[in-house]
């Protein structure tokens, strides 16, 4: 089964739903999203098996505590078909799965008038490899209501591109979308304004999605 896409940092509350979409392969034998603290420690292990490890059109469920697996549970209902785009919602990160879209709800400080310092998403091939470092600043590292986007190649940061377009506010839900390709990720903001930053390390897949900062994640979707 090939790896697919490890997002960190999610932060999901008990109550919250996370929102998965994709593309079932057409020869595909099983899929697996995992939710959790970290590979070792998985509160939900979610693996539908079209033809795989002797199960046919099942979904097997199981967790993990410390690397040891706990005892499977199977459910007979099974509305996946290879080739087709599938949604699956959880409600309760690490998510295994070209386009990216954040629904986040941006954080209120104790300051008068309440102003969050910065929020991060990234997107790469791991934290050492990173296509976009998407960093909208409401006041930090000297930067006032700007976008920092930047690239990190074997750990090292590359050239800094600030976007001067600025649709976020305190307190608010904001929808962040991420398309690319071997030449340019394009992003679009919440107020529909798109612009493109290069894709330095040239990657043809994003395997990472990590989150940190001044918000709270709403939905996480992949299309």
């Amino acid at each position: 089964m090939a790896c697919g896409l490890v997002a960190s940092n999610l932060n999901l509350k008990p109550g919250e739903c996370l929102r998965v979409r994709g593309e079932v392969a057409p020869d595909a034998k099983s899929f697996v999203l995992n939710l959790g603290k970290d590979n070792n420690h998985l509160c939900l292990h979610f693996n539908p098996r079209f033809n795989a490890h002797g199960d046919t059109n099942t979904i097997v469920c199981n967790s993990k505590d410390g690397g040891a697996w706990g005892a499977e549970h199977r459910e007979p209902a099974f509305p996946f078909q290879p080739g087709s785009v599938a949604e699956v919602h959880s409600t309760h990160g690490v998510l295994r799965g070209r386009q990216v879209r954040w629904g986040l709800e941006l954080a209120e400080t104790a300051s008068s008038p309440p102003v969050p310092p910065s929020f991060v998403l990234n997107l790469g091939k791991d934290n050492n490899h990173l296509c976009l470092h998407f960093n909208p600043r409401f006041n930090a590292h000297g930067d006032t209501n700007t976008i920092v986007c930047n690239s990190k190649d074997g750990g090292a940061w590359g050239a800094e591109h600030r976007e001067p377009a600025f649709p976020f506010q305190p307190g608010s839900v904001a929808e962040i979308c991420v398309s690319f390709d071997q030449t340019d990720l394009t992003i679009k903001l919440p107020d529909g304004h798109e612009f493109k930053f290069p894709n330095r390390l040239n990657l043809e897949a994003i395997n990472y999605l990590a989150a940190d900062g001044d918000f709270k994640i709403k939905c996480v979707a992949f299309e």
